[in-house]
């Protein structure tokens, strides 16, 4: 979102160039990408680290039973 590993600029940088050329429409679709890709993240995040309390979970029970 802050970059493309220093190739190009990111959306962040996108969203600040279309709001000072007042595109609107393009200001608002990089938004949109941006929560699009936090709410994926946050979703990834949340599937690996269940997967992996999980696991130990289970070996917990397995210790103490």
């Amino acid at each position: 979102m802050a970059g493309t590993g220093g190739v190009g600029p990111g959306l962040a940088f996108r969203i600040l160039e279309q709001g000072y050329q007042l595109r609107i429409p393009r200001t608002f679709a990089a938004l949109i990408l941006i929560a699009v890709k936090g709410i994926l993240i946050n979703l990834a995040t949340n599937r690996v680290s269940g997967m992996i309390l999980r696991n130990r979970r289970e070996s917990a029970v397995k210790r103490e039973g």
